[in-house]
């Protein structure tokens, strides 16, 4: 249809409901919405009102994410269309974008990857409000395979935001590198707390905290699955840290990091890879599969199998640190 046409012509080229139309349209403009006349659109098309009042046929552009039954080109826009109460966001298709995410009391979020690649950064950012009781926002993860990212993170909580009750299940992270920094795949600052569980991390590597970094955090990590992540200084796996004071030093006495490691396997882990002398905060904690500078670290039921690391493979310095049920492999 390359001119104006009416209603009424295209009815009668494509006929109305009682006539069981077999045609399609996938262009033209028109006086109406031609769907308000039984005229069927082609697969991937959609009406657009043009600024003059007509109406025009275009190709829909394919939706990235949906919320409910709307959808959205970009994860972003669903993200922003988010309501208090229960929100479950489906990612559609494959993605690449960073996005922020900010937590809002009474909104709970479920972002369903439905094994799709997320390929960015997905920023948290808590209420601003420590120890709040009251606020039962959460924000969780599932089945997203999160592609490499190159010195940033997959999953980041902003500093000093207070980012709670995370929960990040059934992901999978892969090659994630941060070779000049802390954190290769999740990076957790400003007392978050977050729930990790039946995640799969390949190949991570990072200064320190390959595959999770943690700073004043709550953590729980179960059920997962680590296979040769990297640490140069150590921590591969898990690196558990604390804010500076104004002196330039942990405050170790008064830390909130606190981590339950349970029933998770370490294959193939290197740590410690290079020493260094230098004052970078992390040069007195080689080593490590998991590596806990201040705070509490628990650990139990976890196997460790060809793991290599300088100063062992489960390091704990200047902190109070429970072992349960350790199995070891080739340790």
């Amino acid at each position: 249809f390359n001119a104006l046409k009416s209603v009424i012509d295209i009815q009668n080229n494509l006929g109305d409901a009682s006539k069981n139309p077999t045609g399609t349209i996938s262009g033209g403009t028109f006086s109406a919405d031609p769907t308000n006349n039984y005229v069927v659109l082609a697969e991937g098309y959609k009406v657009v009102k043009n600024a003059n009042g007509t109406f025009g046929v275009e190709e829909a552009a394919a939706y990235v994410a949906k919320v409910g039954e709307q959808g959205y080109a970009t994860l972003a826009e669903a993200i922003a269309a988010v309501q208090a109460g229960d929100n479950t966001i489906e990612l559609l298709a494959d993605c690449a974008e960073k996005v922020t995410i900010a937590q809002v009391n009474g909104t709970n979020i479920v972002i369903n990857g439905n094994g799709k690649t997320y390929t960015g950064t997905i920023t948290i950012k808590g209420d601003k409000v420590a120890n709040n009781l009251y606020n039962t926002e959460t924000l969780t993860f599932q089945n997203i395979n999160f592609a490499p990212a190159y010195n940033t993170y997959a999953i980041t909580a902003e500093k000093n935001t207070y980012a709670r009750n995370i929960t990040v299940d059934g992901c999978t992270f892969t090659n994630n590198t941060n070779s000049n920094s802390q954190g290769g795949a999740i990076f957790m600052d400003g007392e978050a707390k977050a729930t990790i569980s039946n995640c799969t991390f390949n190949g991570n590597k990072a200064r320190y905290g390959a595959d999770v970094y943690m700073v004043d955090g709550d953590l729980t990590m179960v059920g997962c699955s680590f296979t040769g992540s990297e640490g140069a200084l150590g921590g591969s796996c898990l690196a558990m840290s604390a804010q500076y004071n104004s002196s330039g030093l942990y405050n170790s006495s008064f830390s909130k990091s606190k981590a339950l490691v349970k029933n998770c396997t370490f294959s193939g882990i290197k740590a410690g890879l290079e020493q260094s002398s230098q004052d970078d905060g992390h040069s007195d904690a080689p080593g490590g599969v998991l590596a806990c500078v201040v705070g509490d670290l628990t650990v139990e039921g976890c196997t460790f199998d060809s793991c290599s690391g300088y100063g062992g493979t489960v390091v704990s310095l200047g902190s109070r640190v429970s072992r349960y049920q350790l199995m070891f492999g080739n340790a």
